[in-house]
């Protein structure tokens, strides 16, 4: 399964513990495959870059920023599609995949 992961569940699964951080240990674990263009992945680390300064962790911006760079999909664009699973993907997300 292919995943874009939203800024604001990237920044809280890094910093904080919860739900954001349940997706990104399914991330880890491989249960997805985390799909980045480049417009994205320089959001993602430049927001990282910010909470990290402001919450003293710039040790984890460092290490997740590794991370994503060397295991996240880069793709130029992606086709137009729609696809709804009939039973969320996990306990407590309902996903639907829309790609334009």
């Amino acid at each position: 399964m292919h995943v874009v992961v939203d800024t604001n569940v990237l920044v809280s699964g890094i910093f904080w513990a919860g739900t954001p951080g349940d997706i990104l240990d399914a991330w880890t674990a491989d249960a997805f495959t985390l799909l980045v263009t480049k417009p994205i992945l320089e959001e993602y680390f430049e927001i990282i870059d910010r909470i990290a300064a402001k919450v003293g962790r710039t040790d984890l911006a460092t290490i997740w920023k590794t991370s994503l760079f060397d295991h996240a999909k880069m793709i130029e664009t992606m086709p137009c599609s729609s696809n709804v699973p009939s039973a969320p993907v996990h306990p407590t997300l309902s996903v639907a995949t829309t790609t334009c």
